[in-house]
């Protein structure tokens, strides 16, 4: 008993340890960047030379007269159309987009998330969108939703990942609910690899990126190209994070943040406990500061959530966070307070529309009526076939 009480104090030390060990990494990095840092003038010299450089082009040049000749920072409306046209000449001289990258058919939406998550910078946007096509031929990510997923995997991740899409914010923006205090990672990656983990994620930003925004498009009216996410961490803790898991996140973050930027709307986190403010401070360095604005840590209990129905409908609040959702018929998040190992209602309806490849033909039509955009590799595939 006395031995199974001291092993217990020390798995309890190993989230303080890891805490410990960030600070001090993090005190070093500062350190370190202070010595490298260029000099007040150095620093002026350098970025007034990289916008001129980044947000010249020809195209920027010929409207950037009068008023629109201000500082790269201050990215007024006539500077950043300036900059549209730029990216989008540069794009057609490249030969277009392809149609598995353009949400709903609007090429300047996706031009100006890449203009977004690079500061405005044309230069620095087109090369971010010339390595996101050359990472998406190399890995053949047009064919990812094509790909059958291994039923052990599914079934795993239903169960350890307590998760679902879950209808539409009041802004008209995608749900995409997590439980993730009730997350089991040393289960979960028993049963499957980081690879196989990643893989999954990149299936659903390919679903969310492909699909699910042209169906909130198309019933908003308008474009939508972003999520909301509503995160539940009641029960985390701080041996929820294992060095395993925050890998795995990074890796997760990196990705989304250079092949499929700024398609975040808000983060809301409910149930916060004490122990989730460290977990913060390990986490958000994995994020730009424009992500990191994006996290609301709600109240706890019931005025969390009276403040989150100021931002999403009742009825599109699952019932495990305290909603009133009828139509999951309380199986709105899979895991064990919802639908167990099996595939919520929102998931099932993402596997039929997998299975039926429900983009083909909306992507197709696009890349007929627009010479920006140009067919996809799966829908050569077919056609080739």
């Amino acid at each position: 008993m006395g031995m199974g009480r001291e092993l217990k104090v020390v798995a309890d030390n190993v989230g303080w340890l890891l805490v410990l060990v960030f600070l001090v990494l993090r005190a070093k990095l500062r350190f370190e960047s202070s010595l490298s840092r260029p000099k007040a003038k150095e620093r002026g010299e350098r970025s007034t030379s990289h916008a001129m450089d980044g947000n010249g082009f020809d195209a920027a040049k010929r409207q950037n007269s009068g008023g629109c000749r201000r500082r790269a920072e201050k990215n007024t409306a006539c500077d950043r159309n300036a900059s549209l046209e730029a990216l989008r000449d540069a794009v057609k001289i490249d030969g277009g987009l392809p149609a598995s990258v353009v949400v709903a058919g609007d090429v300047d939406g996706t031009l100006a998330r890449f203009l977004e998550a690079n500061h405005w910078n044309v230069r620095e946007a087109h090369g971010a969108i010339q390595s996101m096509l050359e990472w998406r031929s190399q890995n053949k990510i047009d064919h990812l939703l094509s790909r059958p997923s291994d039923v052990l995997l599914q079934r795993s991740f239903c169960m350890f990942c307590p998760s679902s899409h879950h209808g539409f914010d009041k802004a008209g923006h995608p749900i995409h609910v997590e439980l993730s205090g009730k997350y089991k990672w040393k289960q979960l990656l028993k049963m499957c690899g980081e690879e196989e983990l990643f893989t999954t994620h990149l299936k659903m930003m390919e679903y969310q990126q492909r699909v699910l925004f042209s169906e909130a498009t198309a019933r908003a009216g308008r474009l939508i190209d972003k999520m909301c996410n509503i995160v539940d961490v009641s029960g985390i803790s701080l041996k929820s994070i294992s060095p395993q898991a925050l890998e795995i996140f990074k890796k997760v973050q990196k990705t989304d943040q250079q092949m499929y930027p700024e398609t975040l709307a808000v983060t809301y986190v409910l149930n916060a406990p004490w122990a989730f403010r460290f977990i913060w401070k390990l986490i958000r360095v994995c994020l730009p500061q424009r992500e990191r604005a994006k996290v609301r840590v709600l109240p706890g209990g019931c005025k969390g959530l009276e403040e989150l129905k100021k931002y999403v409908d009742e009825e599109f609040i699952p019932v495990q966070v305290g909603g009133s959702c009828r139509a999951c018929g309380g199986q709105c998040v899979s895991g064990p307070t919802g639908s167990g190992e099996k595939p919520t209602l929102h998931m099932k309806i993402m596997m039929e529309d997998v299975k039926q490849a429900v983009w083909k033909t909306a992507e197709a039509d696009m890349a007929h009526r627009n010479g920006m955009i140009k067919a996809s590799e799966d829908a050569d595939h077919e056609l080739k076939c």
